[in-house]
């Protein structure tokens, strides 16, 4: 601070942060506020992981008695590194690799801003635990154009060279109602290609073609298309809590029954309450030659 301008500087940092005993990483969290003429607030800010910065963003701030406040900010994007989210992600279903990079700018009313930029997946993969199957993300950039994710042939891959493509757009311009306007489409697609291991709850091959559009809020999407199960599918889903089990022959040889009046009990409902959901509605074909099979145990035993 000095007679004529105001500065405020803060840095925090965690060192070794974990969540539910799981490692997050080292994690520091710096800002520098400036305030300047007509209401502007200056603001550059940076994220540093293990030690190397992996995100800066820097912007004003121009607050109006009249109009509404007024903001931009532009953001850089450099290794950030996904595999900090795994340790949230609840038992360890799915974990991310590789990092991103890209630049985003958001500006425009405080109230409804826009965004522009770009964000490319540098060796980006989704491994989920319990089929042993990994997903390789598209490396070539993904845009946002006005408040709109633009997906362009977007693949996804998994063990052979026949992409998942994703085309079309997720809006938010209305950010309390964001909507989805998707196209799915994938020939011959290895959706699974995975071992048994002792974790697994499905392994084998799986094959299909996919051709369905998912259009409408996010929080109640609609989705319409139609799926083929390939006849080179053989798969076989692993029973943890297996209905097969010896039970007792003796239960309910005996039972006690309660002789209280409880037509005259006043039953209170239950508040319903919605928590969205997915219109789906998929044509499904199945070919003959498909071999499904299930493990009646994890252990084989049954």
């Amino acid at each position: 601070q000095t007679p004529s301008s105001l500065q405020v500087s803060a840095e925090a940092g965690i060192d070794e942060f974990t969540y539910e005993r799981r490692r997050v990483g080292d994690l520091t969290l710096g800002a520098t506020w400036l305030p300047g003429e007509m209401g502007r607030h200056y603001i550059d800010s940076y994220l540093s992981y293990e030690g190397e910065e992996v995100m800066r963003a820097s912007g004003s701030l121009t607050s109006a008695e009249e109009g509404g406040d007024t903001l931009r900010v532009e953001t850089e994007w450099e290794h950030f590194p996904l595999k900090m989210f795994n340790a949230f992600v609840p038992d360890a279903m799915v974990a991310f690799q590789g990092d991103v990079d890209g630049q985003l700018t958001v500006e425009g009313s405080a109230d409804n801003p826009l965004m522009n930029g770009q964000l490319m997946l540098d060796s980006v993969a989704l491994y989920a635990r319990q089929v042993g199957a990994r997903y390789l993300f598209d490396r070539r950039p993904v845009h946002i154009r006005d408040n709109r994710l633009l997906f362009d042939r977007f693949a996804i891959f998994t063990t052979s060279k026949n992409p998942f493509t994703i085309d079309g757009y997720l809006d938010f311009r209305q950010l309390d109602n964001p909507t989805a306007n998707l196209k799915l489409k994938a020939e011959n697609y290895t959706l699974l290609d995975a071992p048994r291991t002792r974790e697994s709850l499905l392994y084998g091959k799986v094959f299909v073609d996919v051709d369905a559009q998912v259009r409408g809020p996010l929080t109640a999407p609609v989705m319409r298309g139609r799926m083929n199960l390939l006849g080179n599918t053989n798969a076989t889903y692993v029973m943890t809590d297996s209905p097969l089990a010896v039970e007792d022959r003796l239960d309910g040889l005996v039972t006690f029954v309660s002789f209280n009046d409880t037509l005259r009990q006043e039953q209170q409902e239950a508040p319903s309450l919605s928590l969205g959901g997915i219109d789906m509605v998929m044509a499904v074909h199945i070919d003959d030659a498909v071999r499904l099979r299930a493990d009646l145990s994890a252990d084989r035993s049954k």
